[in-house]
């Protein structure tokens, strides 16, 4: 064989490698080290993660991450927990009996490490020093997030391959992808310039959404376009820029726990909306959509994704029982039905 055949040869195999490699680290939640008992994961926040396994304790920071853990059946290996889960007992049940360790924002690191859990579970983009205050004493952080459709899969499989549930992960993806397809379906044949134009709204007066925001993926996966073009996730407008903006419809998040709001709490946050935007299409034609975090977020954001749908475009979701679906979710979390999950209900 030639040297010049020999070389293209080595340049080809190089190339299969490269773009090989590239494909694994950019699909494959987990990458298996030489290590005996240990994987290596690739987190939300980009971060590679050397953790052994088993994982047998945990802190979890964030209430997405506990309501993961507690529908794969993971709610054993939770030591410590935020206060943020602590105050919300009918959501997760015994969760909120374990020893608090401070705020998502704000932990008390001597708390956690007094625990000594295996890792700690947070967001992508608080708590930035928990690598520095935790991981020299071996306490591996682990940043996801849980409230972004488009990574929210492979998120739930990674902590899934960590804690040993990838079965329980598979069913709640499939479960979740199901009720997406039901969307996608009845508006398959809508064009983009025909979809209602939406202006999604923050726990925040004013605060709106874009690119990388968890409701600005919503709002696009519920069959909508938002109004306005963003740089940033949560920008700050203004009432003028909304009422000549004029949108079809109007997604308001909160943060009031489903469970224990009333019908008239509801009401009141409706009737401050259409006093600040009585002149939109959305106020005129009644598609308002008030969503709590609980139900608009986490696995739960399909359900969430369905009900703005059907509130948009009633006629193709007129046999569509929204309820149905909630009560799976509250069953996945061990919860009876009850409450007020979205309004109008």
């Amino acid at each position: 064989m030639s040297k010049a055949k020999i070389i293209g040869i080595v340049i080809i195999i190089a190339i299969i490698s490269f773009y090989g490699g590239y494909l694994i680290s950019s699909y494959s939640p987990t990458i298996q080290t030489s290590k005996l008992g240990n994987i290596t994961i690739i987190d939300s926040s980009g971060k590679y993660v050397e953790i052994s396994i088993p994982v047998k304790k945990i802190v979890v920071l964030t209430g997405d991450a506990a309501t993961i853990l507690k529908i794969l059946n993971a709610s054993n290996l939770i030591v410590g927990i935020s206060d943020v889960i602590a105050n919300k007992p009918e959501i997760f049940g015994n969760i909120s009996n374990k020893t608090v360790v401070g705020s998502w924002k704000n932990p008390d690191y001597e708390k956690i490490i007094s625990l000594k859990p295996d890792i700690v579970i947070t967001y992508t983009k608080w708590t930035l020093d928990a690598e520095e205050k935790l991981e020299p004493l071996g306490i591996k952080v682990v940043r996801f997030d849980f409230y972004i459709p488009s990574i929210m899969d492979r998120e739930i499989k990674t902590l899934a391959m960590i804690i040993g549930r990838e079965k329980e992960a598979e069913l709640l993806c499939k479960w979740m992808k199901e009720i997406l397809n039901i969307v996608n379906q009845r508006l398959s044949n809508l064009k983009e310039e025909n979809k209602l134009r939406a202006y999604g709204e923050t726990y925040i007066t004013w605060g709106t959404v874009g690119p990388g925001a968890g409701l600005y993926e919503i709002i696009i996966l519920s069959g909508l376009r938002p109004i306005g073009e963003f740089s940033t996730s949560y920008p700050k407008v203004s009432a003028e820029w909304v009422i000549n903006e004029n949108p079809d419809v109007i997604i308001k998040a909160i943060t009031a726990d489903p469970l224990t709001i009333k019908q008239s709490d509801y009401e009141k946050i409706l009737n401050d909306i259409k006093q600040r935007l009585n002149l939109t299409n959305a106020v005129k034609q009644n598609k308002i959509v008030i969503l709590p975090n609980d139900l608009l977020y986490k696995p739960s954001y399909p359900i969430a994704v369905l009900q703005i749908a059907k509130i948009s475009y009633p006629d193709r979701f007129s046999d569509i029982d929204v309820s149905y679906y909630l009560k799976q979710y509250l069953s996945f979390l061990g919860i009876e039905y009850k409450g007020i999950w979205y309004y109008p209900s």
